[in-house]
């Protein structure tokens, strides 16, 4: 979509000097970014021009702090096939449809991603990956504690996946969806196989994906490990659990982790 608002965000996507600005200057942008958007919605589409109208906002003077909340919309406007009604014209090709969990046990959230903005998520994932790693990614291998089959359902599963893909960065999933009933995050479990075939990987750096379940996951799971089993996965793998510390009112874990 040739937009000066999109064309925008798909430059600053890829502006690493954003991780040099002082917290003022990323607020000053982030105010005008969300007036630009308003209208960009409002120039595309009555209903949101409507809305606005509705609600008391102007998209050229909104303010940031005291317009946002007054924009805010339900989670179960998003559910089932009602997000339809909040797209600005009709789904792009090559644009993809992203889900929530489940966790909330009620029918998932689903978030339509156009081209040009998996384009600039997958550019601003990349300089943040590659900003927390500390340096330019050219090469390594990367672990993810998720399945391969959320990629087509989970947001961030799929611009790990993308992001890595286009730095050419093998990605190795370490979790299984078995077969079942129930929301998907009930139906991973920890495959060995693959984890132990990244601790022997010989490529470097090693990158470790995942949110704070699939560590606990599979922190339980080496920790459940006895005497002999903890030996022969050293002599495996050449790479010990280590101690994960001890966090508030826990007992320690160990892990593979590095």
């Amino acid at each position: 979509m040739r937009d000066p608002y999109v064309e925008r965000l798909l430059e600053l996507s890829g502006d690493r000097s954003l991780f040099q600005k002082s917290p003022d200057q990323l607020l000053d942008l982030r105010r005008s970014l969300f007036r630009d958007y308003l209208r960009y919605l409002a120039r595309r589409s009555e209903r949101y021009s409507q809305y606005f109208e509705a609600v008391g906002v102007d998209p050229s003077s909104a303010d940031l702090e005291e317009d946002l909340p007054r924009l805010a919309l339900p989670a179960d406007v998003l559910r089932g096939e009602e997000m339809d009604r909040l797209l600005v014209g009709e789904p792009e090709p090559g644009g993809r449809v992203f889900m929530s969990s489940g966790t909330t046990m009620r029918e998932p959230v689903r978030i339509y991603r156009g081209p040009s903005e998996l384009e600039a998520m997958v550019r601003a994932n990349t300089l943040l990956f590659e900003y927390v790693y500390g340096g330019v990614l050219r090469e390594g291998v990367a672990l993810f504690m998720a399945a391969p089959e959320l990629r087509e359902r989970l947001n961030f599963v799929a611009f790990v996946d993308m992001c890595l893909e286009r730095k050419g960065i093998e990605l190795i999933y370490a979790m299984r969806l078995v077969e079942g009933e129930g929301p998907v995050w009930k139906r991973l479990e920890l495959d060995k196989d693959a984890v132990v075939r990244f601790l022997k990987a010989r490529e470097e750096p090693k990158l470790f994906f995942t949110a704070p379940a699939g560590v606990y996951l599979m922190c339980r799971k080496f920790s459940s490990m006895g005497g002999v089993k903890r030996a022969l996965y050293r002599m495996l793998t050449g790479a010990p659990p280590v101690d994960l510390g001890r966090g508030p009112g826990q007992h320690p874990v160990e892990g593979p982790l590095h």
